[in-house]
């Protein structure tokens, strides 16, 4: 902590490195069922360690349950509010995700939030097999390996897709773009 300032001198990409190694390695018990900006890391931590307050959960276990929200649609105004994860006999909904959002300044900014931490995101979706929001919809017109479902998702940064998944999830937004 720097007295003169009184902000911790913590970088905040070593602390989502330590975070997303965590939320790595938890045992997930509940099956894992258009493009914007991004915001400042630190103000995405700052907004996982709010959530993590009020669900009285580590940043690690805040990151797996974000990934599994994210993954299940939470970025998109249309998300039910209800969906949610029960995690350590805690149910966590979009609702109580879009409320923390709003406490710390970020009201409606759940799709930046999930393209600032896509890459701890798609790491912990990898692990844990959850698909992304586009994984059903694409798999119906596709082909779709498991292992590529995590990547099915609309609010990664291009680069982190592999060309071929990448190519999928533009042609689906184009024909849904067309409905």
């Amino acid at each position: 902590m720097n007295e003169e300032t009184g902000k911790n001198n913590v970088n905040p990409e070593d602390i989502l490195k330590e975070w997303t190694l965590g939320a790595k390695a938890i045992k997930l018990e509940t099956p894992a069922a258009t493009r914007v900006g991004t915001i400042p890391l630190d103000r995405a931590t700052a907004f996982i360690q709010v959530l993590g307050q009020e669900k009285d959960l580590d940043p690690q276990e805040v990151l797996l349950v974000l990934t599994y929200l994210f993954q299940r649609g939470a970025t998109t105004k249309g998300c039910n509010p209800e969906e949610a994860i029960t995690f350590k006999r805690q149910r966590i909904s979009v609702k109580s995700l879009r409320t923390a959002l709003s406490k710390t300044g970020l009201r409606n900014k759940a799709r930046q939030v999930a393209r600032t931490l896509s890459p701890q995101i798609l790491e912990i979706a990898i692990e844990h097999q959850i698909p992304g929001n586009l994984s059903r919809a694409i798999a119906k017109r596709h082909d779709v390996k498991d292992t590529d479902k995590p990547y099915l998702s609309d609010y990664f940064l291009p680069e982190l897709i592999k060309p071929d998944i990448q190519k999928l999830i533009e042609e689906h937004l184009q024909i849904r773009r067309r409905k």
